[in-house]
């Protein structure tokens, strides 16, 4: 009989042999070898449904009327981030009247977080425009650019744009942007979407200039589309049907500095039975005084209503407590094409042709 007392280590060893750090170490190896298969099969499983998911949405714009064709579609960058490039990516909507091509497309998607999608064109890209009103063709150049895509909470997508340079065939100009920063929030009831935009430094083409000069220094709005589901192309019978349906935009926020004048203010806007805007604003306003005379000499207003708007505004008109120019807080609206601040109708608005 054994003596438990009289045991020597190799003995003491095999009876409890996952201490042996030999037995450990092949233990971790095997876990670790599980680990690596499994990430394997998941990384190709997740490059094909890439695949898979790119042509479903190609599948579903076609439904919609949208046609979409690429010259290549690749999806590498093995067992790290997946690289998708897309090359020669067009996309036609006959009934809408539009077609975009763009070069180039690079998007990068984590496979341990595959809900946010991040990525950049190359260009220039070329945007033709059939119908509606901006009939054009236009080139557009960035000297650098970054998009995201987030899936979660029912999709957000971020826009960063610098440089921005945009080119139409008739030789108007260039429209240029130092920087437009935009981030679109896809909701539902009974907010369907918000899109908060910042956009500075525009210089406008010599032929497209306003009474208020080349420059836009500053434009931020704080947009909500509610309502009515939002139409999927911006024609006539679909605008009527988001109109028809309660569809309206609630600006939340907008800031506008374009020359002397300054506006900051909140309000609504909509769509009328013949497809023009109905607006209805609360704005605070700066360089009222100079953005009239500017109104009169460019002979958008005439002499005689902007002389008494000029009057009206300016003995409403308050210093603020920190000092600067003049500001007035006054309602601002649209309505039959007549654009009027307070109960002044002051110049009449260009229609929109759907």
């Amino acid at each position: 009989m054994t003596d438990p007392n009289n045991i020597t280590p190799d003995e003491m060893i095999l009876e409890r042999p996952f201490t042996s750090s030999r037995r450990r170490w092949k233990t971790l190896g095997v876990v670790i070898f599980v680990a690596i298969v499994i990430y394997v099969v998941w990384w190709f499983w997740l490059a094909e449904t890439v695949r898979e998911q790119i042509n479903v949405w190609i599948d579903n714009n076609r439904m919609d009327g949208r046609d979409i064709q690429m010259a290549r579609l690749d999806v590498d960058g093995f067992l790290g981030w997946l690289d998708i490039q897309a090359e020669d990516v067009q996309i036609v909507d006959t009934a809408a009247g539009w077609r975009l091509r763009v070069p180039g497309i690079t998007a990068t998607m984590a496979p341990w977080k595959i809900d946010e999608i991040d990525g950049n064109f190359t260009g220039p890209m070329n945007l033709a425009v059939a119908k509606g009103p901006a009939l054009n063709t236009y080139i557009i150049e960035t000297t650098s650019n970054t998009w995201a895509v987030d899936r979660d909470q029912g999709g957000r997508v971020r826009l960063d744009l610098e440089d921005v340079a945009v080119t139409s065939n008739d030789d108007k100009g260039v429209l240029k942007v130092a920087n437009l920063k935009a981030f679109l929030i896809r909701g539902s009831v009974p907010i369907y979407g918000g899109l908060n935009l910042k956009v500075r430094d525009i210089t406008l083409p010599a032929l497209a200039q306003s009474p208020f000069g080349s420059n836009v220094k500053n434009i931020e709005a704080h947009l909500e589309l509610i309502g009515g589901a939002p139409p999927g192309n911006l024609t006539a019978p679909e605008l009527t049907q988001w109109a028809n349906r309660g569809g309206t935009v609630e600006v939340r926020s907008l800031r506008i500095i374009h020359g002397t004048l300054g506006l900051d203010g909140d309000g609504t806007m909509a769509l009328d039975g013949r497809l023009q805007p109905v607006c209805a604003f609360s704005a605070r306003v700066t360089g009222y005084d100079a953005a009239l005379n500017q109104l009169i000499q460019a002979g958008l207003v005439r002499s005689s209503d902007g002389n008494i708007a000029k009057m009206i505004l300016g003995a409403l008109g308050k210093v603020p407590a920190g000092g600067g120019p003049k500001q007035i807080d006054v309602p601002i609206s649209v309505q039959d094409q007549r654009l009027s601040i307070g109960p002044i109708p002051l110049m009449r608005v260009p229609a929109i042709l759907w």
